[in-house]
C-alpha cells in the first residue's frame, strides 16, 4: 500500500508542476521590491516588480554585453491605488557617458484597465516603451510627484521560467493578494492559476486522509497483537 501510496503522490505532484509551468510561463515572473537598488539579471526575461514607494524614487539597474530587446511597462494595482500616476527614466552609461535613454510619462497617456487572468487582478496600465537598445550600464528610475504609492514595474518580454521560478510564483502570489492588492488570498482559487491550488488542496487533503488512515491501520494490529 505504501508504495501505491508514493506514486499517487508522485503523480500529483508531477501533475501540479505540469499545469504550473502551462499556466505561469505565460505570465511575468513576480518579484516583491524590499530594497533599492533592484539588480534585474536579465533585461530580456520578463519580470514583473511589485513596489511601493516611500518618499523617495525606486531605483532598479542592470548590465549588458550586447545589444537587447528593451521592454518597459507601468502599471498600478487597481484595487489599492487606483489613483497612482507614475513616470520612469531610463538612463545608459557608455564608456564613462551617461546619458538619458528613454521617459515614460505617467500623466501623458491614459491608464487603461487591464485585466490580468492567469492570477485574477486588475491594474490599470500606463505607459511603455520597446526598442532594440544597445549594450550598457542601464537605471531605471520610477518616482511620481510626492513619490508614494504602489505600482508595478513590467521588464522585458521573454518568458522563461523554470522549477524554482514556478514554486516563487506559486508562493508570491497569495502574499501580493493582501498585501500588495488588498483584496482576499480566495480570489486566486477563481483565477486562472486556481487549478493549480485546488489541485494542491485536495492533494493535501487526501495525503492527511490516507497518513491518518495509516495510524489508524497501525494502532489496530498493535491492539490485535
Amino acid at each position: 500500500m505504501d508504495q501505491k501510496v508514493n506514486k499517487l503522490f508522485c503523480v500529483c505532484f508531477v501533475a501540479i508542476f505540469v499545469l504550473s509551468f502551462a499556466y505561469v510561463a505565460k505570465a511575468h515572473q513576480p518579484e516583491m521590491v524590499k530594497t533599492s537598488p533592484v539588480v534585474i539579471k536579465d533585461p530580456e526575461i520578463s519580470m514583473a516588480f511589485y513596489a511601493e514607494l516611500k518618499g523617495e524614487p525606486q531605483i532598479y539597474t542592470f548590465e549588458t554585453t550586447k545589444d537587447f530587446n528593451l521592454y518597459i511597462n507601468l502599471l498600478v494595482p487597481q484595487s489599492s491605488n487606483p489613483n497612482g500616476i507614475y513616470n520612469a527614466q531610463v538612463y545608459r552609461t557608455h564608456n564613462g557617458q551617461r546619458d538619458l535613454f528613454a521617459i515614460l510619462h505617467g500623466p501623458g497617456v491614459v491608464w487603461t484597465k487591464w485585466y490580468e487572468e492567469f492570477a485574477g487582478d486588475w491594474y490599470l496600465k500606463g505607459p511603455e516603451f520597446k526598442t532594440q537598445a544597445p549594450a550598457g550600464q542601464y537605471e531605471i528610475r520610477v518616482y511620481n510627484n510626492d513619490n508614494q504609492g504602489k505600482y508595478v514595474l513590467a521588464v522585458g518580454e521573454k518568458e522563461v521560467f523554470g522549477p524554482k521560478s514556478v514554486i516563487t510564483a506559486l508562493t508570491v502570489l497569495p502574499v501580493l493578494k493582501i498585501s500588495f492588492f488588498h483584496t482576499s488570498v480566495f480570489k486566486l482559487f477563481t483565477a486562472k492559476l486556481g487549478i493549480i491550488y485546488w489541485i494542491a488542496v485536495v492533494v493535501l487533503i487526501v495525503a492527511i486522509l490516507i497518513v491518518r488512515a495509516v495510524v489508524l491501520r497501525q494502532r489496530f494490529r498493535h491492539l490485535r497483537t
